[in-house]
């Protein structure tokens, strides 16, 4: 029980963290993107906008939240059935 609660709780705090980078990462491809239109290279601006969507934070680290819930909350009801 204690594990599952434990590999929940890591899970959310790198949920924390990916979602940071993302957007950090993110933004700096929205930058490039921009810089890229602002120089004429669409090829180089699509691949640049390709990139920031890959980095976007609201897949990968909302499978790492949903997944650290989901541990938690079974470490509870574990906790629960058997004290």
């Amino acid at each position: 029980m204690v594990l599952l609660f434990v590999a929940g709780v890591l899970f959310c705090l790198l949920y924390g963290v990916c979602a940071s980078i993302g957007t950090l990462l993110s933004g700096f491809g929205s930058f490039a993107t921009l810089l890229a239109l602002l120089d004429g290279s669409y090829a180089e601006a699509l691949a640049s906008v390709l990139v920031a969507l890959l980095l976007c934070p609201f897949t990968a680290p909302r499978l790492l939240h949903w997944a650290g819930s989901g541990l938690i909350l079974a470490a509870t009801m574990l906790f629960n059935c058997f004290y």
